[in-house]
């Protein structure tokens, strides 16, 4: 027999970013950007489902009526509850430069650090207070079956670790209005081991990702004049992760991801 504890929240938080870019030359750029932790307060419902099989018909002593299925006790006990819960996103700190050696060629590396050992984990905390979780559920009820209500209070513990990204790419015009691009990034994985698991495994990717662009003018044919600015943008994206293996009990398993992304970005200015 198993019960579980749905949550459905929404929030929304508040936070706080700044950035700094120099340009001493028009070969060296440099840049950093620092985001704070942002709080973020949710609210929504938990809903207990218990699964009905057989068990669920078994009867089971009861100190007011003659017997009571395990199913309209378990039902009686577990009452869906309005919670709410509070996480803080982790702040960022990030740091790019900018070089170029000839007027067609730059190159660009980022490095990001996010302190994800601070995101601490999921707490929700019920509106109702412990004596109010389950009226139904009365105080001979309690006695007889030596258990009261106290789901109120629910937490999962999330051990993360602080992760950097390291990117680097390079841009190539062969013309004024097209630019080539490649570029390489390596995510580490906030998370050990022990915390893998099958819905969010979050192990560390290697992303590569080439693209073409075009900026400039268009045309009106028939009057031959300009009438406006086109900017087209293509990239295509692979990802790929290491082969890492879980160490939760009953989850110890081996988690490899890989992933094709392809998009598109057109801008006109008229």
């Amino acid at each position: 027999m198993g019960i579980d504890s749905r949550f459905e929240l929404s929030g929304n938080g508040t936070g706080f970013a700044a950035g700094l870019l120099w340009k001493p030359h028009p070969v060296f750029q440099a840049g950093i950007r620092y985001k704070h932790q942002a709080p973020v307060t949710f609210r929504g419902r938990d809903t207990f489902v218990f699964p009905i099989d057989e068990s669920g018909w078994m009867t089971v002593p009861d100190p007011v009526r003659p017997y009571r299925t395990l199913e309209d006790l378990v039902n009686l006990f577990f009452k869906s509850q309005d919670f709410t819960s509070r996480v803080s996103f982790p702040r960022e700190v990030a740091f790019g430069v900018a070089l170029a050696p000839l007027a067609a060629l730059s190159f660009h590396v980022d490095l990001e650090w996010d302190e994800w050992s601070r995101f601490g984990g999921w707490q929700f905390l019920a509106v109702n207070d412990d004596q109010n979780l389950s009226p139904g559920f009365t105080q001979p009820l309690q006695d007889f079956y030596g258990v009261a209500p106290d789901y109120g209070f629910q937490s999962a513990v999330l051990v993360m670790k602080d992760a950097w990204k390291i990117k680097a790419g390079v841009e190539y015009r062969p013309s004024p209005h097209l630019a080539l691009r490649g570029g390489f990034a390596h995510h580490q994985s906030p998370a050990g081991p022990a915390q893998l698991n099958p819905v969010d495994p979050t192990p560390g990717l290697n992303i590569g990702s080439v693209g073409f662009g075009y900026e400039g003018p268009v045309f009106d044919v028939f009057n031959q004049r300009q009438v406006g600015e086109l900017s087209f943008d293509v990239y295509l994206r692979y990802s790929r992760s290491a082969l890492e293996s879980g160490m939760i009990p009953g989850y110890a398993l081996t988690y490899r991801s890989s992933r094709w992304e392809f998009g598109v970005g057109v801008g006109v200015n008229l």
